[in-house]
Protein backbone atom coordinates (compact mmCIF):
# COMPACT_ATOMS: atom_id res chain seq x y z
CA UNK A 1 0.00 0.00 0.00
CA UNK A 2 0.86 3.47 -0.59
CA UNK A 3 3.23 4.91 2.52
CA UNK A 4 1.18 8.28 2.37
CA UNK A 5 -2.28 6.68 2.20
CA UNK A 6 -1.57 4.25 5.15
CA UNK A 7 -0.45 7.06 7.17
CA UNK A 8 -3.70 8.98 6.28
CA UNK A 9 -5.62 5.86 6.82
CA UNK A 10 -3.68 5.54 10.09
CA UNK A 11 -4.41 9.42 11.44
CA UNK A 12 -8.05 9.19 10.34
CA UNK A 13 -8.98 5.73 11.58
CA UNK A 14 -10.38 4.64 8.34
CA UNK A 15 -10.45 1.70 6.23
CA UNK A 16 -9.03 1.81 2.67
CA UNK A 17 -12.92 1.76 1.29
CA UNK A 18 -14.08 4.86 3.23
CA UNK A 19 -10.82 6.54 2.11
CA UNK A 20 -11.44 5.60 -1.64
CA UNK A 21 -15.75 7.12 -1.02
CA UNK A 22 -13.87 10.04 0.59
CA UNK A 23 -11.53 11.05 -2.46
CA UNK A 24 -13.92 9.97 -4.86
CA UNK A 25 -14.95 12.83 -6.78
CA UNK A 26 -18.90 13.26 -6.13
CA UNK A 27 -21.55 13.27 -8.97
CA UNK A 28 -24.92 15.08 -9.04
CA UNK A 29 -26.72 11.84 -8.11
CA UNK A 30 -25.78 12.08 -4.91
CA UNK A 31 -29.44 14.20 -4.95
CA UNK A 32 -31.41 12.20 -6.88
CA UNK A 33 -33.46 10.88 -3.71
CA UNK A 34 -34.77 14.80 -3.68
CA UNK A 35 -36.72 14.64 -6.54
CA UNK A 36 -38.79 11.71 -4.89
CA UNK A 37 -38.85 12.59 -1.60
CA UNK A 38 -42.72 12.46 0.10
CA UNK A 39 -42.12 15.31 2.25
CA UNK A 40 -40.63 17.16 -0.28
CA UNK A 41 -43.60 16.19 -2.89
CA UNK A 42 -45.89 17.50 -0.37
CA UNK A 43 -44.44 20.70 0.22
CA UNK A 44 -44.15 21.21 -3.29
CA UNK A 45 -47.50 20.62 -3.72
CA UNK A 46 -48.57 23.09 -1.04
CA UNK A 47 -46.23 26.22 -2.33
CA UNK A 48 -46.87 25.48 -6.17
CA UNK A 49 -51.06 25.79 -5.25
CA UNK A 50 -50.12 28.73 -3.47
CA UNK A 51 -48.35 30.65 -5.69
CA UNK A 52 -50.57 29.39 -8.58
CA UNK A 53 -53.46 31.07 -6.29
CA UNK A 54 -51.45 34.21 -5.99
CA UNK A 55 -51.49 33.77 -2.25
CA UNK A 56 -49.50 35.70 0.36
CA UNK A 57 -46.32 33.78 0.71
CA UNK A 58 -43.77 34.89 4.12
CA UNK A 59 -40.47 32.86 4.68
CA UNK A 60 -39.69 33.40 7.86
CA UNK A 61 -35.85 32.60 8.49
CA UNK A 62 -32.95 33.11 11.22
CA UNK A 63 -29.87 35.79 11.65
CA UNK A 64 -27.61 33.48 11.31
CA UNK A 65 -25.58 32.44 8.26
CA UNK A 66 -27.67 29.62 8.00
CA UNK A 67 -30.48 31.01 8.38
CA UNK A 68 -29.71 33.81 6.03
CA UNK A 69 -28.91 31.19 2.96
CA UNK A 70 -31.70 28.81 3.48
CA UNK A 71 -33.58 32.28 3.51
CA UNK A 72 -32.19 32.84 0.24
CA UNK A 73 -32.22 29.38 -0.92
CA UNK A 74 -36.00 29.46 -0.96
CA UNK A 75 -36.76 32.79 -1.44
CA UNK A 76 -34.54 32.48 -4.98
CA UNK A 77 -36.14 29.23 -5.76
CA UNK A 78 -40.16 30.85 -5.58
CA UNK A 79 -38.32 33.78 -7.58
CA UNK A 80 -37.76 31.46 -10.03
CA UNK A 81 -41.02 29.81 -9.74
CA UNK A 82 -43.30 32.78 -9.76
CA UNK A 83 -42.08 34.19 -12.89
CA UNK A 84 -38.66 36.07 -11.89
CA UNK A 85 -41.10 37.65 -9.74
CA UNK A 86 -41.62 38.22 -6.29
CA UNK A 87 -44.70 39.53 -6.20
CA UNK A 88 -47.26 38.20 -3.05
CA UNK A 89 -43.37 36.83 -1.77
CA UNK A 90 -41.73 38.46 1.22
CA UNK A 91 -39.06 37.33 3.83
CA UNK A 92 -38.22 37.96 7.56
CA UNK A 93 -35.28 37.63 9.73
CA UNK A 94 -36.29 38.60 12.92
CA UNK A 95 -33.61 40.55 15.07
CA UNK A 96 -31.61 39.04 17.27
CA UNK A 97 -32.42 41.01 20.02
CA UNK A 98 -36.13 42.54 19.66
CA UNK A 99 -37.42 39.65 18.09
CA UNK A 100 -35.36 36.80 19.38
CA UNK A 101 -34.95 33.33 18.02
CA UNK A 102 -37.61 31.83 15.86
CA UNK A 103 -41.30 32.92 15.83
CA UNK A 104 -42.69 34.49 18.21
CA UNK A 105 -46.74 35.18 19.01
CA UNK A 106 -46.42 39.10 18.01
CA UNK A 107 -44.83 38.06 14.67
CA UNK A 108 -47.56 35.11 14.47
CA UNK A 109 -50.08 38.28 14.71
CA UNK A 110 -48.24 40.51 12.36
CA UNK A 111 -48.56 37.93 9.62
CA UNK A 112 -51.69 36.98 10.31
CA UNK A 113 -53.10 40.83 10.39
CA UNK A 114 -50.99 41.16 6.94
CA UNK A 115 -53.43 38.53 5.34
CA UNK A 116 -50.42 35.33 4.38
CA UNK A 117 -51.84 32.17 4.00
CA UNK A 118 -48.90 30.73 3.42
CA UNK A 119 -45.45 30.84 6.15
CA UNK A 120 -42.54 29.03 5.57
CA UNK A 121 -39.91 28.72 8.18
CA UNK A 122 -36.51 27.75 7.80
CA UNK A 123 -33.55 27.19 10.38
CA UNK A 124 -36.67 27.42 13.19
CA UNK A 125 -39.88 25.69 13.99
CA UNK A 126 -39.22 22.36 15.15
CA UNK A 127 -39.56 24.17 19.26
CA UNK A 128 -42.72 26.00 18.23
CA UNK A 129 -45.66 24.08 19.32
CA UNK A 130 -47.63 27.19 20.14
CA UNK A 131 -46.84 29.92 17.66
CA UNK A 132 -47.62 27.11 14.54
CA UNK A 133 -50.69 26.18 16.51
CA UNK A 134 -51.91 29.46 16.77
CA UNK A 135 -50.97 30.16 12.82
CA UNK A 136 -53.20 27.01 11.99
CA UNK A 137 -56.26 27.99 14.15
CA UNK A 138 -56.48 31.05 11.92
CA UNK A 139 -56.20 29.11 8.50
CA UNK A 140 -52.83 29.78 7.49
CA UNK A 141 -50.61 27.06 5.69
CA UNK A 142 -47.32 25.91 7.44
CA UNK A 143 -44.17 24.89 6.33
CA UNK A 144 -40.86 23.89 8.80
CA UNK A 145 -37.76 23.82 7.24
CA UNK A 146 -35.72 22.84 10.65
CA UNK A 147 -32.41 20.89 11.38
CA UNK A 148 -32.30 21.71 15.51
CA UNK A 149 -32.49 18.86 17.79
CA UNK A 150 -35.48 17.15 18.69
CA UNK A 151 -35.73 17.91 22.07
CA UNK A 152 -39.85 17.57 22.82
CA UNK A 153 -41.47 15.08 22.37
CA UNK A 154 -44.42 17.14 21.62
CA UNK A 155 -43.90 18.66 18.25
CA UNK A 156 -45.49 21.36 15.95
CA UNK A 157 -47.62 19.80 13.53
CA UNK A 158 -47.48 22.07 10.25
CA UNK A 159 -48.74 21.02 7.21
CA UNK A 160 -45.33 19.75 6.31
CA UNK A 161 -42.45 19.14 8.84
CA UNK A 162 -38.71 18.54 6.62
CA UNK A 163 -36.19 17.74 8.99
CA UNK A 164 -32.89 15.41 8.12
CA UNK A 165 -34.82 12.82 10.95
CA UNK A 166 -37.72 11.74 8.33
CA UNK A 167 -36.18 12.02 5.43
CA UNK A 168 -34.19 8.33 5.35
CA UNK A 169 -31.41 9.19 3.32
CA UNK A 170 -30.15 11.29 5.97
CA UNK A 171 -31.80 10.39 9.24
CA UNK A 172 -28.51 9.19 11.05
CA UNK A 173 -26.26 12.33 9.93
CA UNK A 174 -27.13 16.41 10.42
CA UNK A 175 -27.19 18.91 7.76
CA UNK A 176 -28.18 22.12 7.67
CA UNK A 177 -31.35 24.13 6.76
CA UNK A 178 -30.02 25.31 3.96
CA UNK A 179 -28.80 22.04 2.87
CA UNK A 180 -32.68 21.12 3.47
CA UNK A 181 -33.22 24.49 1.49
CA UNK A 182 -31.59 23.33 -1.76
CA UNK A 183 -32.75 19.73 -1.33
CA UNK A 184 -36.45 20.94 -0.97
CA UNK A 185 -35.18 23.37 -4.33
CA UNK A 186 -34.11 20.40 -6.47
CA UNK A 187 -38.20 18.33 -5.90
CA UNK A 188 -39.92 22.07 -6.51
CA UNK A 189 -37.63 23.11 -9.37
CA UNK A 190 -37.32 19.95 -10.73
CA UNK A 191 -33.78 20.30 -11.17
CA UNK A 192 -30.30 21.09 -9.71
CA UNK A 193 -29.54 25.17 -9.62
CA UNK A 194 -26.10 25.36 -9.16
CA UNK A 195 -25.83 29.33 -7.49
CA UNK A 196 -28.41 27.65 -4.92
CA UNK A 197 -25.92 24.32 -4.29
CA UNK A 198 -23.45 26.76 -3.32
CA UNK A 199 -25.64 29.17 -0.63
CA UNK A 200 -26.39 25.33 0.76
CA UNK A 201 -22.93 24.51 0.86
CA UNK A 202 -22.00 27.45 2.54
CA UNK A 203 -24.52 26.71 5.07
CA UNK A 204 -23.01 23.60 6.06
CA UNK A 205 -19.90 25.24 6.53
CA UNK A 206 -20.79 27.97 7.97
CA UNK A 207 -23.08 25.81 10.39
CA UNK A 208 -20.28 23.30 11.58
CA UNK A 209 -22.28 20.66 10.13
CA UNK A 210 -20.53 17.41 10.37
CA UNK A 211 -18.35 17.06 7.69
CA UNK A 212 -18.68 13.13 6.73
CA UNK A 213 -20.69 11.52 4.60
CA UNK A 214 -23.73 13.33 2.32
CA UNK A 215 -22.34 16.72 3.70
CA UNK A 216 -18.99 15.61 2.97
CA UNK A 217 -19.84 15.20 -0.89
CA UNK A 218 -22.27 18.07 -0.75
CA UNK A 219 -19.47 20.75 -0.22
CA UNK A 220 -17.13 18.56 -2.29
CA UNK A 221 -19.34 18.85 -5.23
CA UNK A 222 -20.11 22.56 -4.69
CA UNK A 223 -16.83 23.63 -4.46
CA UNK A 224 -15.89 21.75 -7.26
CA UNK A 225 -18.78 23.44 -9.83
CA UNK A 226 -18.13 26.92 -7.67
CA UNK A 227 -14.37 27.11 -9.13
CA UNK A 228 -15.58 26.58 -12.58
CA UNK A 229 -16.72 29.93 -12.44
CA UNK A 230 -13.76 32.25 -11.85
CA UNK A 231 -16.25 35.32 -11.68
CA UNK A 232 -18.67 33.54 -9.48
CA UNK A 233 -20.59 35.75 -7.05
CA UNK A 234 -18.09 34.13 -4.18
CA UNK A 235 -15.51 35.35 -5.50
CA UNK A 236 -16.56 38.52 -6.55
CA UNK A 237 -17.46 38.79 -2.24
CA UNK A 238 -14.36 37.56 -1.26
CA UNK A 239 -12.40 39.82 -3.90
CA UNK A 240 -14.43 43.08 -1.79
CA UNK A 241 -13.33 42.03 1.44
CA UNK A 242 -9.98 41.77 -0.06
CA UNK A 243 -9.98 45.26 -1.40
CA UNK A 244 -11.52 46.31 1.72
CA UNK A 245 -8.61 45.28 3.11
CA UNK A 246 -5.90 47.22 0.70
CA UNK A 247 -4.92 43.72 -0.34
CA UNK A 248 -5.00 42.10 -4.30
CA UNK A 249 -6.84 39.12 -4.98
CA UNK A 250 -5.13 36.26 -6.36
CA UNK A 251 -7.26 33.02 -5.36
CA UNK A 252 -7.38 30.88 -8.66
CA UNK A 253 -9.48 28.66 -6.59
CA UNK A 254 -12.07 29.25 -3.08
CA UNK A 255 -12.01 26.18 -0.44
CA UNK A 256 -13.98 26.21 2.72
CA UNK A 257 -11.13 27.44 4.01
CA UNK A 258 -12.04 31.15 2.04
CA UNK A 259 -15.83 30.74 2.77
CA UNK A 260 -14.95 30.36 6.72
CA UNK A 261 -12.78 33.42 6.54
CA UNK A 262 -13.83 35.98 4.22
CA UNK A 263 -17.91 35.60 4.09
CA UNK A 264 -19.58 33.30 6.56
CA UNK A 265 -18.25 35.85 9.56
CA UNK A 266 -19.41 38.82 7.74
CA UNK A 267 -22.54 37.13 6.85
CA UNK A 268 -23.33 36.66 10.69
CA UNK A 269 -22.36 39.79 11.62
CA UNK A 270 -25.36 41.38 10.53
CA UNK A 271 -27.63 39.02 12.82
CA UNK A 272 -25.24 39.53 16.06
CA UNK A 273 -25.77 43.61 16.01
CA UNK A 274 -28.83 45.55 16.81
CA UNK A 275 -28.84 46.51 12.88
CA UNK A 276 -32.11 45.12 11.73
CA UNK A 277 -31.93 46.12 7.91
CA UNK A 278 -28.61 44.84 7.45
CA UNK A 279 -30.68 41.38 7.74
CA UNK A 280 -32.52 42.07 4.92
CA UNK A 281 -29.04 43.38 3.28
CA UNK A 282 -27.57 39.91 4.15
CA UNK A 283 -30.57 38.28 2.36
CA UNK A 284 -30.09 40.90 -0.72
CA UNK A 285 -26.47 39.92 -0.87
CA UNK A 286 -27.38 36.40 -1.96
CA UNK A 287 -30.57 37.43 -4.36
CA UNK A 288 -30.08 36.00 -7.64
CA UNK A 289 -31.70 38.97 -8.76
CA UNK A 290 -29.78 42.31 -7.15
CA UNK A 291 -27.41 43.46 -9.52
CA UNK A 292 -25.69 45.96 -6.57
CA UNK A 293 -25.50 42.58 -4.09
CA UNK A 294 -21.85 43.97 -3.39
CA UNK A 295 -22.68 47.21 -2.41
CA UNK A 296 -25.50 44.74 0.39
CA UNK A 297 -22.32 43.48 1.05
CA UNK A 298 -19.83 46.24 1.95
CA UNK A 299 -22.60 47.33 4.45
CA UNK A 300 -22.08 43.89 6.05
CA UNK A 301 -17.89 43.93 6.01
CA UNK A 302 -18.76 47.85 8.16
CA UNK A 303 -20.80 46.39 10.45
CA UNK A 304 -17.96 43.48 10.90
CA UNK A 305 -15.32 45.72 11.94
CA UNK A 306 -17.42 47.28 14.12
CA UNK A 307 -18.94 44.15 15.89
CA UNK A 308 -14.86 43.18 16.18
CA UNK A 309 -13.54 46.32 17.65
CA UNK A 310 -16.78 45.73 20.20
CA UNK A 311 -15.86 42.93 20.95
CA UNK A 312 -11.66 43.14 21.22
CA UNK A 313 -12.58 46.53 23.81
CA UNK A 314 -14.74 43.76 25.78
CA UNK A 315 -11.72 41.55 25.72
CA UNK A 316 -9.22 44.26 26.51
CA UNK A 317 -11.15 45.90 29.54
CA UNK A 318 -12.51 42.39 31.13
CA UNK A 319 -9.37 40.01 31.47
CA UNK A 320 -9.83 37.01 33.39
CA UNK A 321 -6.67 36.85 35.97
CA UNK A 322 -5.16 34.10 37.24
CA UNK A 323 -7.60 31.43 35.94
CA UNK A 324 -8.25 28.35 37.24
CA UNK A 325 -11.14 26.50 36.36
CA UNK A 326 -12.87 23.50 34.83
CA UNK A 327 -15.08 25.78 33.29
CA UNK A 328 -16.59 29.42 32.70
CA UNK A 329 -19.91 31.19 34.01
CA UNK A 330 -20.21 35.09 33.12
CA UNK A 331 -23.25 37.03 33.88
CA UNK A 332 -22.82 40.05 31.89
CA UNK A 333 -25.84 42.55 31.37
CA UNK A 334 -23.72 45.26 29.68
CA UNK A 335 -22.34 42.92 26.70
CA UNK A 336 -24.57 43.27 23.59
CA UNK A 337 -26.69 39.98 23.04
CA UNK A 338 -25.42 39.46 19.54
CA UNK A 339 -21.46 39.20 20.80
CA UNK A 340 -21.97 36.82 23.74
CA UNK A 341 -21.98 33.45 21.68
CA UNK A 342 -18.58 35.10 19.60
CA UNK A 343 -17.29 35.52 23.53
CA UNK A 344 -18.11 32.36 24.55
CA UNK A 345 -15.99 31.30 21.64
CA UNK A 346 -13.14 33.13 22.16
CA UNK A 347 -13.13 32.25 25.74
CA UNK A 348 -13.16 28.25 25.11
CA UNK A 349 -10.53 28.58 22.53
CA UNK A 350 -8.04 30.15 25.27
CA UNK A 351 -8.93 28.51 28.27
CA UNK A 352 -10.02 24.91 26.76
CA UNK A 353 -12.79 24.66 29.26
CA UNK A 354 -17.03 24.32 28.19
CA UNK A 355 -18.08 28.10 28.56
CA UNK A 356 -21.89 29.83 29.32
CA UNK A 357 -21.99 33.71 28.77
CA UNK A 358 -25.45 35.26 29.93
CA UNK A 359 -26.86 38.94 29.25
CA UNK A 360 -29.67 40.54 30.00
CA UNK A 361 -32.96 41.35 27.20
CA UNK A 362 -35.03 44.29 28.91
CA UNK A 363 -37.57 43.08 26.09
CA UNK A 364 -38.12 39.69 27.42
CA UNK A 365 -37.08 40.69 31.06
CA UNK A 366 -35.33 37.44 31.29
CA UNK A 367 -31.33 36.36 30.35
CA UNK A 368 -29.69 35.03 27.01
CA UNK A 369 -26.96 32.94 27.57
CA UNK A 370 -25.41 31.23 25.06
CA UNK A 371 -22.57 27.94 25.61
CA UNK A 372 -19.57 25.82 23.73
CA UNK A 373 -17.94 23.20 24.42
CA UNK A 374 -15.55 20.83 22.78
CA UNK A 375 -15.88 17.19 21.89
CA UNK A 376 -16.59 15.59 25.57
CA UNK A 377 -19.23 17.68 26.36
CA UNK A 378 -22.35 17.93 24.73
CA UNK A 379 -24.45 21.62 24.78
CA UNK A 380 -27.47 19.78 23.78
CA UNK A 381 -26.99 17.11 26.22
CA UNK A 382 -26.94 19.30 28.96
CA UNK A 383 -29.36 22.00 27.79
CA UNK A 384 -32.27 19.05 27.51
CA UNK A 385 -30.99 17.77 31.59
CA UNK A 386 -32.08 21.82 32.72
CA UNK A 387 -34.93 22.10 30.44
CA UNK A 388 -37.48 22.55 33.09
CA UNK A 389 -34.88 25.57 34.26
CA UNK A 390 -35.04 27.30 30.83
CA UNK A 391 -38.24 29.32 29.40
CA UNK A 392 -36.16 28.17 25.56
CA UNK A 393 -33.39 26.39 24.07
CA UNK A 394 -31.47 24.87 21.27
CA UNK A 395 -28.45 23.89 19.95
CA UNK A 396 -26.14 20.85 18.37
CA UNK A 397 -23.09 19.28 19.96
CA UNK A 398 -20.87 22.00 20.75
CA UNK A 399 -22.63 25.36 20.23
CA UNK A 400 -26.34 26.24 21.74
CA UNK A 401 -28.08 29.38 23.12
CA UNK A 402 -31.27 29.78 25.52
CA UNK A 403 -33.29 32.08 27.71
CA UNK A 404 -33.25 31.95 31.37
CA UNK A 405 -35.30 33.91 34.08
CA UNK A 406 -32.68 35.73 36.75
CA UNK A 407 -33.66 33.38 39.10
CA UNK A 408 -32.99 30.39 37.58
CA UNK A 409 -29.88 31.09 37.21
CA UNK A 410 -27.92 30.07 40.62
CA UNK A 411 -29.52 26.54 40.50
CA UNK A 412 -28.01 26.30 36.37
CA UNK A 413 -25.00 27.09 37.34
CA UNK A 414 -25.10 24.62 40.08
CA UNK A 415 -26.27 22.27 37.15
CA UNK A 416 -23.96 23.14 35.04
CA UNK A 417 -20.95 22.55 37.64
CA UNK A 418 -22.84 18.86 38.23
CA UNK A 419 -22.94 17.90 34.89
CA UNK A 420 -18.89 18.68 34.16
CA UNK A 421 -18.48 16.31 36.90
CA UNK A 422 -20.49 13.84 36.09
CA UNK A 423 -19.08 14.33 32.30
CA UNK A 424 -15.38 14.85 32.58
CA UNK A 425 -13.47 15.73 29.51
CA UNK A 426 -10.92 13.58 28.65
CA UNK A 427 -7.50 15.15 27.82
CA UNK A 428 -7.67 15.26 24.53
CA UNK A 429 -4.05 14.10 23.23
CA UNK A 430 -2.85 15.88 20.21
CA UNK A 431 -2.16 13.89 17.03
CA UNK A 432 -0.20 14.37 14.07
CA UNK A 433 0.62 12.59 10.75
CA UNK A 434 4.18 11.99 10.90
CA UNK A 435 5.91 12.64 7.59
CA UNK A 436 10.00 12.17 6.48
CA UNK A 437 11.45 14.42 4.77
CA UNK A 438 11.24 12.41 1.77
CA UNK A 439 7.13 12.91 2.14
CA UNK A 440 7.65 16.69 0.92
CA UNK A 441 6.52 15.66 -2.39
CA UNK A 442 4.19 16.51 -5.44
CA UNK A 443 2.24 13.02 -4.75
CA UNK A 444 1.73 13.33 -0.50
CA UNK A 445 0.38 17.29 -1.25
CA UNK A 446 -2.15 15.54 -3.70
CA UNK A 447 -3.16 12.84 -1.35
CA UNK A 448 -3.75 15.36 1.10
CA UNK A 449 -5.62 17.69 -0.71
CA UNK A 450 -7.78 15.06 -2.13
CA UNK A 451 -9.28 14.53 0.90
CA UNK A 452 -10.73 17.88 1.18
CA UNK A 453 -13.32 19.70 2.48
CA UNK A 454 -12.24 19.65 5.86
CA UNK A 455 -14.19 20.56 8.73
CA UNK A 456 -16.51 19.28 11.82
CA UNK A 457 -15.57 15.77 12.57
CA UNK A 458 -12.97 15.46 9.96
CA UNK A 459 -10.30 18.24 11.01
CA UNK A 460 -7.58 19.08 8.29
CA UNK A 461 -4.43 16.94 9.52
CA UNK A 462 -1.85 18.23 11.76
CA UNK A 463 1.02 17.31 10.03
CA UNK A 464 4.59 16.80 11.66
CA UNK A 465 7.64 16.69 9.92
CA UNK A 466 9.82 14.14 11.08
CA UNK A 467 14.14 14.46 12.71
CA UNK A 468 14.78 17.60 11.48
CA UNK A 469 18.44 19.21 12.41
CA UNK A 470 18.35 23.08 12.75
CA UNK A 471 21.26 23.61 12.23
CA UNK A 472 21.26 22.29 8.19
CA UNK A 473 18.58 24.84 7.59
CA UNK A 474 20.06 27.91 5.48
CA UNK A 475 19.02 31.19 6.97
CA UNK A 476 17.57 33.86 4.98
CA UNK A 477 19.94 37.17 4.15
CA UNK A 478 18.16 39.26 7.04
CA UNK A 479 18.59 36.39 9.50
CA UNK A 480 14.69 36.12 10.17
CA UNK A 481 14.01 33.07 8.10
CA UNK A 482 15.03 29.58 7.65
CA UNK A 483 15.30 27.62 4.03
CA UNK A 484 16.10 24.13 3.05
CA UNK A 485 15.88 21.90 0.00
CA UNK A 486 15.43 18.53 1.58
CA UNK A 487 14.36 16.13 -1.76
CA UNK A 488 14.29 16.41 -5.61
CA UNK A 489 10.80 18.41 -4.99
CA UNK A 490 10.53 19.61 -1.63
CA UNK A 491 11.80 22.78 0.54
CA UNK A 492 11.23 23.58 4.33
CA UNK A 493 10.34 27.12 5.01
CA UNK A 494 9.58 28.83 8.90
CA UNK A 495 9.27 32.08 8.31
CA UNK A 496 10.27 34.27 11.81
CA UNK A 497 11.82 31.43 13.85
CA UNK A 498 12.81 31.65 17.02
CA UNK A 499 16.02 31.65 17.39
CA UNK A 500 16.70 29.51 20.28
CA UNK A 501 15.72 26.48 17.55
CA UNK A 502 19.30 26.81 16.34
CA UNK A 503 20.21 25.10 19.58
CA UNK A 504 19.14 21.85 19.13
CA UNK A 505 20.12 19.26 17.15
CA UNK A 506 17.52 17.21 16.18
CA UNK A 507 13.83 18.32 16.11
CA UNK A 508 10.53 17.42 15.06
CA UNK A 509 8.44 20.22 12.65
CA UNK A 510 4.79 20.81 12.80
CA UNK A 511 3.64 22.50 9.83
CA UNK A 512 1.53 21.96 6.56
CA UNK A 513 2.38 21.26 3.01
CA UNK A 514 1.70 24.30 0.28
CA UNK A 515 2.21 23.94 -3.57
CA UNK A 516 4.35 26.73 -4.59
CA UNK A 517 4.85 28.42 -7.90
CA UNK A 518 8.21 30.52 -8.64
CA UNK A 519 8.71 31.70 -12.59
CA UNK A 520 6.90 28.54 -13.88
CA UNK A 521 8.50 26.06 -11.09
CA UNK A 522 6.78 24.47 -8.72
CA UNK A 523 7.88 23.11 -5.35
CA UNK A 524 6.47 21.95 -2.38
CA UNK A 525 6.59 23.30 1.04
CA UNK A 526 6.70 22.50 4.35
CA UNK A 527 5.46 25.52 5.90
CA UNK A 528 6.66 25.21 9.88
CA UNK A 529 4.79 26.91 12.25
CA UNK A 530 6.04 25.42 15.06
CA UNK A 531 9.12 22.76 16.48
CA UNK A 532 8.67 20.06 18.79
CA UNK A 533 12.08 18.95 20.88
CA UNK A 534 12.96 15.27 20.44
CA UNK A 535 13.31 14.32 24.20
Amino acid sequence: MDKIIKKVLDYYQLSIEEFLDIVKEPSESIFDFAYSSPLFIKAKEIILDSILKHEKIMIYGDYDCDGITSTSIILNTLYYLNNQSLKNISFFIPSRVDDGYGLNLTNAQKIIEDKYELVILVDNGITLKNEIAYLKEHGLKVIIIDHHEINDVKLPTPDVLIHYKYISELATQNISAGGLSFLVSICLLDRINYYLLSLGALSIISDVMPMKGFNHKFVKLALNILNTNKNSRFHQLIKEVFDKNGKTYNLSTISEDELSLYIIPKINSAGRLPTKELLKEAVNTFFVNNLEFDKSFEKIINIDTQRKDILNTYLEAHKIENFNSNYLFIVEKEIEEGLIGLLANRYLEQYQVPTIILTYNKNTNQFKGSMRSKKGISVIDFLNSSSELLSHYGGHENAGGFDIKEENIPLFESKFKTYLELNKTQELVERYLELDKVDISKHSYLILKSLKPFGNLFEKPKLKLLNVSPKNLNKSKDGKHLLAKISEEGTIVYFNFPIELLSYDEVNLIGTIKKNVFYSKISYQFMTSDYEIIK
